[in-house]
């Protein structure tokens, strides 16, 4: 058979003991509370000093860490500035290099730079001889003497060169001539056999060194009164052409007779730049 337990309830002897007044607990109770909360405040302080001696061994390793990683660094940074001084180094040997180069071809420079010149005003006086030794010297020559075969106006050629002569204008009065023929019948009256011929130039002539050009002539047997005639090719007719060399410069020349007609030029001589008096 069984027995019946009795149960029996467990109480703390802390619950039973109580000071001799009967309501509060006796002072053995308080000690073992202080000491459990003694022991317990003991456990903590050591927790967080253990705690804290962690995280400061954590944060040392870090620190090494770093000063490690700061090391590595400042080695590569030590490194590379030295590769940049051997860098620069070259640089500027390279720069010297350079500049003794670049003075070297300046000194080059100026060596043909005066070859050049000299070449050049070699050249300018080469061409400058060839175009004196081709250049034209025109003018007019108006022959109306007893000692004349042949009296008129002629147009002659006293240069090293030939002058290439075009455009050719007559004026009669200060009037322009349609056509260079038109002289022919001019004072018919004064000759005796026949008129004068004339020579027309349609686009340009050549007129070579020593040579000269009839522009309006006849023989001086055919002249009955020779003071009109004189008087008919140095006063009443004008002749201005364009004339150029074989270079292609070219001017005007003009018959316009200063010593016998004063400064009174007519307006139609102005393109002339050169004037010849004779």
């Amino acid at each position: 058979m069984y027995k019946r337990i009795k149960k029996t309830t467990l109480r703390s002897p802390l619950r039973d003991k109580r000071d001799p007044l009967g309501a509060r607990p006796s002072r053995d109770w308080f000690d073992w509370a202080t000491l459990a909360t003694a022991g317990v405040g003991a456990v903590v302080v050591v927790t967080s000093t253990v705690l804290t001696q962690r995280e400061s061994v954590l944060s040392g390793e870090q620190a090494a860490e770093s000063l490690k990683t700061l090391n590595r660094q400042a080695e590569a940074s030590q490194e590379q500035s030295k590769a940049a001084s051997e860098m620069a180094e070259v640089t500027k040997k390279q720069l010297v290099q350079l500049t003794n180069q670049i003075n070297e071809m300046r000194l080059q420079s100026n060596a043909l730079s005066a070859t050049a010149n000299a070449a050049n005003r070699q050249l300018n006086q080469a061409d400058i001889h060839n175009r004196i030794s081709v250049t034209p010297v025109v003018g007019f020559d108006r022959r109306a003497s007893s000692g004349d075969e042949e009296v008129g106006i002629y147009i002659y050629n006293h240069g090293s060169g030939p002058a290439i002569i075009q455009d050719i204008k007559i004026y009669l009065d200060g009037s322009l001539l349609p056509n260079i023929s038109d002289l022919e019948y001019v004072d018919t009256e004064m000759f005796l056999n026949e008129t004068p011929r004339w020579n027309s130039i349609f686009e340009s002539y050549t007129l070579q060194p020593g040579k000269e050009l009839s522009i309006y002539h006849t023989p001086y047997q055919n002249v009955e009164d020779i003071s009109n005639f004189r008087k008919l090719i140095w006063d009443r007719v004008d002749v201005i052409f364009k004339y150029c060399s074989l270079y292609n410069e070219c001017g005007y020349s003009c018959s316009f007779d200063k010593t016998r007609r004063g400064d009174n030029e007519p307006a139609y001589f102005r393109p002339c730049s050169h004037r010849k008096t004779i």
